[in-house]
């Protein structure tokens, strides 16, 4: 290999959060044995001290790991990058959050490499167990079953999945693995709202693949004639030999007033991107009136933008239901103790605080909460590292071939990289 062996940073917040490392990092221990890549462990806090020699070509970040990415952090590192040989800032998520929005998209000298889709299927299971659980009120059961109690009362249970119609505020990667769940589940009709959609049809780039996880192709989609007059922007389609529908809208109101179920997968954005507004505290108990009873919504995909007055507001106050994966980052990896604390002496009465209290202090019926379990599942967390660590080899290591590998070891999936014989044309 002519000129420095490039050097990949993997950053943590403390020595006991760099455990547990997925599969594919044994290829990078494989790169570094051959002497064709480099390797280090350091503090978040110690890169804005590292000096910048142009051999670190890239940073690794984990969200168990902690800490956010700042560009004042990475500094003296992009003293010596160009657009033409950036730094690589990769993160073991299927989201850049780790990673401050001034250095992921305002930063030529860098370029992000995540996990997008890598734990998709991980989470729409998460999801599906939200709204069973919700639905059946199984938690609530749980808790009383911890506390020695027989469930014997099941008047609020409202049912099964069987025949409802579930809607996905947003698509994507998580979307698309939910729509090939819940046909089989005896849900009988999705609607996916989109957003900024300027014109709207099942030829656009993202729907022939929500298409093709369904289980049909896209050419065998017959039209389908329906009884009731569909809102404006709204295109709907009955699955083949099926009375499964999907629609597809970009009125809001109509996808809301239509559900049973509704799931969160937008994108956080604080700040006008590309014309489009933020979406930053756009889910307000404005939006959500038109929520009929028994409704059960799902927010996994970031806390903000869900307004916080909802979880503890109206909407949800008397027969709707609420769940959520996810927490604001004055939340996250704080335990009830310090947060009732917090809450209790001095200002901080954030809505995330109530929240927790509520959980904790009273029998929750219509509201439950996980911590980020969405995709933290060791399989996901193999197929998130695997395409980031392939991603980054492609790009700083150009004549290593590699292949992905997937075995069932132990009850589980597991993904790692290893070397392919023939080298990339």
């Amino acid at each position: 290999m002519n000129g420095p062996v490039p050097k990949i940073i993997f950053c943590f917040e403390s020595p006991k959060t760099a455990l547990n490392l997925p599969s594919a990092y044994s290829f990078l221990l494989q790169l570094k044995e051959q002497g064709q890549l480099d390797i280090e462990w350091l503090p978040i806090m110690s890169l804005r001290w590292l000096a910048g020699d142009g051999e670190c070509r890239a940073i690794v970040l984990r969200p168990m790991w902690g800490g956010k990415l700042t560009r004042e952090d990475v500094k003296r590192l992009l003293a010596h990058s160009t657009a033409e040989h950036p730094l690589f800032i990769c993160t073991l998520s299927s989201s850049k959050s780790l990673i401050a929005e001034d250095l992921r998209e305002g930063e030529p000298r860098c370029k992000v490499i995540d996990g997008k889709g890598g734990n998709a299927d991980a989470t729409a299971e998460l999801m599906l167990w939200h709204a069973i659980s919700l639905r059946r009120q199984l938690h609530v059961e749980l808790r009383q079953l911890c506390r020695g109690v027989w469930p014997r009362n099941r008047a609020r249970v409202i049912g099964s999945l069987q025949g409802i119609r579930w809607t996905m505020l947003g698509d994507g990667c998580i979307p698309q693995s939910l729509l090939k769940m819940l046909p089989g589940l005896g849900v009988k009709s999705v609607i996916v709202w989109k957003p900024h959609s300027a014109k709207l049809a099942f030829s656009e780039t993202s729907i022939p693949a929500l298409f093709r996880s369904g289980g049909w192709k896209q050419d065998e989609i017959p039209a389908l004639r329906l009884p009731v007059t569909l809102a404006a922007g709204t295109l709907c389609r009955q699955r083949p030999d099926t009375d499964f529908l999907l629609t597809l809208t970009t009125d809001r109101d109509f996808a809301l007033s239509q559900a049973d179920v509704v799931s969160l997968h937008l994108e956080l954005t604080e700040h006008d991107k590309n014309g489009r507004s933020p979406t930053k505290h756009s889910i307000s108990e404005a939006e959500l009136c038109c929520l009929h009873k028994n409704v059960v919504f799902i927010n996994g995909a970031r806390a903000e933008i869900v307004h916080p007055s909802v979880c503890c507001g109206e909407p949800f106050a008397d027969s709707r239901h609420f769940s959520t994966d996810v927490f604001p980052e004055s939340v996250e990896g704080r335990d009830w103790g310090s947060l009732a604390e917090s809450y209790e002496t001095t200002t901080d009465k954030s809505a995330a605080c109530k929240l927790w209290k509520k959980v904790m202090q009273e029998e929750q019926p219509r509201l439950l909460i996980t911590a980020h379990a969405g995709g933290a599942t060791p399989d996901a967390e193999d197929r998130v590292a695997a395409k980031v660590f392939k991603d980054l080899i492609r790009l700083i290591l150009v004549n290593v071939a590699m292949r992905t590998v997937v075995e069932f070891k132990d009850g589980r999936e597991v993904t790692r990289i290893e070397l392919a014989a023939d080298p990339p044309q």
